[in-house]
Order: C-alpha cells, then structure tokens, then sequence
C-alpha cells in the first residue's frame, strides 16, 4: 500500500529531470573541492591523521544534510506551482486528500 501516492509519483517526475542530474553532478564536485580543502587544512595544521576520518565525515554530513533540505524544499515549491500554473491545484483539494498530503 503506497501511503502517499502523490509523493511518489512527484518524485519520480523530479528525478527523471535533466537538472536534477546537472545539480547533483554540481553539488557532488562542490563536496569533493571541499573535502579536499579541509583535508589539505588538516595535512597543514598538524592534526593527527586518526583524526581525519572523523573531520571529513562531518563535512560530507554537513553538505549532504544541507543538500537534503534544499532538494525538498525546491521539489515541493516547485510541484506546487506547476500545479497552480496549470489551474490543477484545486482539483487536488476536492479529493480526499488533507493540506499536508497536498504539501
């Protein structure tokens, strides 16, 4: 049983879409220059090299955490003004749906 069918379809539609791939390729050689200046800092700094793991670990959950939140929140403002520019949004109230399945 699929819990939020409208979810799952959007995702779906977002993912298939040539800028999700063209922002994930971006965000991913974002993370690898900054993984590599912080590596280079810690090389410089004299920070024992059993510490490294752990900084690096931190700024990759730093930048994946940070790319989750904005990911959704460009999903969601952008199916919600697909589906107002298209007059649909209305449509999706008169069904048996509530406001939080709709967002």
């Amino acid at each position: 049983m699929i819990v939020l069918p409208i979810v799952e379809r959007e995702l779906r539609v977002a993912a298939r879409r040539r800028s999700t791939y063209t922002v994930r390729v971006l965000v991913a050689l974002a993370a690898m220059l900054i993984l590599a200046g912080t590596l280079w800092t810690l090389t410089g700094r004299g920070t024992p090299s059993s510490q490294h793991g752990r900084f690096l670990y931190r700024a990759l959950l730093v930048i994946g955490f940070t790319y989750c939140l904005l990911a959704g929140a460009r999903a969601t403002a952008d199916c919600l003004s697909e589906e107002k520019r298209e007059g649909t949004l209305g449509l999706l109230f008169l069904t048996d749906l509530k406001g939080y399945d709709v967002v």
